[in-house]
């Protein structure tokens, strides 16, 4: 997570000298894809060690729930960020976000050492290569875990593909304004808080597959 963080920085730092190249821009925003797609696994992968394993689920919807939050405040304080400076000061401000992100993951991965410290863990230390190995092998000897994470590549493959052509034809086919597709913006991240929301209580009542398959409509 904190390289992913330092990785991004880095792709924002590179983009406020480049916003004269719309190639490398379109490069800059590849890079910076990659970044994310790093992170956000090993985000979920990182909260059960930071809260246990009695809290994943409170703290996962928690999780959603500020993303879903930040989704809905982002094109607004963007908005009013170009309306005050220019674009590459505000890239140069999402690269100091990065930094601090990259900061208090630091501090929440000391602490979580103090306590396995603390407890007296004694698991055999394993290389970083050598722990993703076990973690694949884990993974494909699992088919209950190989089926979802070959679903889940297909659907992210395919929501990447919308993502980058709604956009192009909200801006370019529709000529939506700055301002509508902020809002635009702004209504997904609304449903994605009703989601996140309503998660755990949906969940309670019914099984995970059902929702993932309804959801699909």
């Amino acid at each position: 997570m904190i390289g992913a963080d330092l990785y991004r920085a880095l792709v924002m730092v590179m983009m406020t000298f480049s916003t004269h190249s719309v190639w490398l821009l379109i490069i800059l925003v590849l890079l910076s894809g990659i970044g994310n797609a790093i992170y956000y696994p090993a985000r979920s992968s990182f909260i059960p060690h930071l809260v246990g394993e009695q809290h994943i689920t409170q703290a996962l919807s928690i999780s959603q729930i500020i993303n879903s939050i930040m989704q809905i405040a982002g094109p607004g304080v963007a908005g009013i960020l170009l309306v005050l400076t220019s674009p590459s000061n505000i890239l140069m401000i999402d690269a100091i976000t990065f930094l601090f992100s990259a900061f208090f993951t630091g501090i929440s991965v000391k602490l979580i050492k103090y306590k396995q410290t603390i407890k007296k863990n004694t698991q055999p230390n394993l290389s970083i290569w050598n722990s993703t190995k076990e973690g694949i092998k884990i993974v494909f000897n699992l088919s209950p875990l190989t089926f979802p994470i070959v679903l889940i590549i297909q659907i992210m493959f395919a929501a990447g593909i919308f993502n980058t052509t709604s956009t192009s034809l909200m801006l370019q086919v529709f000529n939506v304004s700055s301002y509508h597709y902020g809002m635009i913006e702004a209504m997904l991240g609304v449903g994605a808080f009703l989601g996140a929301a309503m998660g755990p209580f949906l969940l309670s009542h019914f099984k995970p597959g059902y929702l993932l398959f309804f959801q699909r409509f």
